[in-house]
């Protein structure tokens, strides 16, 4: 995952609805911070994927189920259960 460095010539790209959008590849000095906060722009951080999915999911057993399922092909009940716990007791 490539870097990008925020100067303060290029962050207007970035601003959008008095809301800056920072990705997990992006880098922000404190200059910038400074900057955002002067002008009363709010930092959205964005989320990985795995947060987006924990939040549309209403429990961790549900996130490992559909993990299994759509990545692994694993439907059996039993399986399913005995990797969750598996899963849990790591966590």
């Amino acid at each position: 995952m490539k870097k990008i460095l925020i100067k303060l010539d290029t962050i207007s790209n970035y601003i959008k609805e008095n809301k800056f959008y920072k990705t997990q590849e992006m880098i922000i000095t404190p200059m910038i911070k400074d900057y955002l906060a002067k002008e009363n722009i709010e930092i959205i951080y964005e989320t990985t994927g795995l947060e987006k999915n924990i939040n549309k999911i209403d429990s961790c057993d549900e996130l490992i189920k559909k993990i299994l399922k759509e990545n692994y092909n694993i439907v059996s009940c039993e399986e399913v259960r005995k990797i969750t716990k598996k899963i849990k007791e790591m966590i």
